[in-house]
């Protein structure tokens, strides 16, 4: 019994002897710190192409937006002329037409690439991630060629099957089963809009949005000319008639509809 037991304190006082040393606290560290600052302020959004909106695009002239310098929040580019052709009255109804020839500067896309599309670009860089959403209101289609101006009523133009990207993306939005809305991978948001053509220089429906957190950096959307389609009733009379698409950029996400009663 004695030599069992002798044998149990022996292996015991062993294995204890083995721990030890990995239990140890080393003592041959000297530690210090260092604090580093850094400052985050607005920027100026910069026109982009709109294939690859991590590529910086000058010399661009032919642009439709009005404060594409301005710091923070900006519309940076809109196509500035949309052509229709000619529409051909006919006896069966409502009379629509794809837009035709659609021209960008050519300094907006890189070399090669095809700049026929409608195009708007947004920028946000105010560092505030406050969201932002994006109207187009249309006047009245307007004939100002005889002694009286003549005007198109109920006519509206359709934007169909939108395309958007942003400064982190670098493919365009993965097709999708609905095509009449798209998402950035900065999370800014596109969709079909039918803008009416009447006597309205402001508001009309939002076509791009991005809500809180969301729609940082550059953001690009496009339309190709076939989805761009232009309709006129029946009753309209013959004549060549312009009308302005009036584009506002607010801050803030797209406001919420309020619910009817």
């Amino acid at each position: 019994m004695r030599r069992m037991l002798m044998g149990v304190l022996v292996g015991s006082i062993f294995t204890l002897g083995t721990l030890t040393p990995a239990m140890a606290v080393t003592t041959d560290q000297s530690l210090g710190e260092t604090k580093v600052t850094v400052g985050v302020e607005a920027g100026t959004p910069t026109i982009v192409d709109p294939n690859n909106p991590d590529k910086l695009m000058t010399g661009v002239t032919a642009n439709g937006a009005k404060d594409s310098n301005k710091e923070g929040l900006a519309l940076v580019y809109v196509t500035p002329t949309l052509p229709f052709g000619q529409i051909k009255l006919n006896a069966t109804g409502q009379l629509t037409q794809a837009a035709k020839a659609i021209t960008n500067d050519p300094k907006l896309y890189a070399a090669g690439a095809d700049s026929n599309k409608m195009v708007v670009e947004v920028g946000d860089l105010t560092g505030n991630l406050a969201g932002w959403h994006l109207s187009v209101a249309g006047t009245a289609l307007t004939d100002t060629s005889a002694q009286t101006a003549k005007k198109i009523e109920g006519a509206y133009i359709q934007f169909n099957n939108p395309a958007v990207q942003s400064t982190t993306d670098a493919d365009l939005n993965a097709a999708k089963a609905d095509t009449s809305t798209a998402d950035a991978t900065n999370g800014a948001h596109a969709k079909a809009t039918k803008v009416d053509l009447a006597d309205s220089s402001t508001g009309g429906p939002i076509i791009l949005s991005a809500a809180k957190e969301k729609g940082y950096g550059m953001t690009t959307m496009q339309y190709a000319p076939e989805d761009i389609k232009l309709t006129v009733p029946r009753n309209a009379r013959s004549g060549t008639y312009q009308t302005t698409l009036n584009w506002t950029l607010t801050a803030g996400p797209e406001p919420e509809e309020t619910p009817q009663a």
